[in-house]
């Protein structure tokens, strides 16, 4: 992580990787130790509302344009219909050519079964992240008491249904 905020200040700001490095590992140790696990709770929430916030935007800037300055619910019809129901359907039907990323083709059928994936291992994947994920178990422990981690935790499973609308719909845009 520090590499690529590194990285970033290198090809952006021109501070050499090495400094970018030093100065981020730097600042991230003093705000941690001196700030202690409160400064870095309210860093996630002042992330959160940014990245919310600013994947929110973007998605209706992407509405936007694709309508041609019409508005956002204009640019949704516009998007289902150029775009075609296939990209908004969550079960793959059997026999779905889809392009495989290497010049191919592939039948996504065969790597998302349909119904297999809602009733079985997309069940398995979520219990696992939001039961073993380090951020989550984290936030969980250092709730003040356990209503606030209760709360904490279904107000940040809230914000993860928000992810199709900040991610799927602008990248189908795109």
């Amino acid at each position: 992580v520090i590499w690529l905020g590194a990285l970033a200040m290198d090809r952006i700001m021109g501070i050499p990787l090495m400094w970018g490095i030093l100065g981020l590992a730097a600042f991230s140790a003093v705000y941690s130790i001196y700030g202690g696990l409160k400064a870095v709770a309210w860093t996630d929430v002042v992330q959160v509302f940014f990245l919310i916030g600013g994947g929110l935007v973007t998605t209706m800037l992407a509405l936007n344009a694709v309508s041609g300055g019409e508005g956002i619910i204009q640019g949704l019809s516009v998007l289902y219909e150029k775009a075609g129901s296939s990209h908004f359907k969550m079960i793959v039907p059997e026999e779905s050519i889809v392009p495989d990323g290497l010049g191919g083709l592939t039948d996504a059928f065969k790597d998302l079964p349909g119904l297999a994936v809602i009733f079985g291992a997309m069940w398995l994947t979520n219990i696992g992240y939001w039961g073993f994920n380090q951020f989550i178990i984290q936030k969980g422990l250092a709730a003040e008491n356990i209503q606030h981690a209760k709360k904490g935790l279904i107000f940040g499973g809230y914000l993860k249904i928000l992810i199709p609308v900040i991610v799927i719909i602008p990248g189908i845009t795109a």
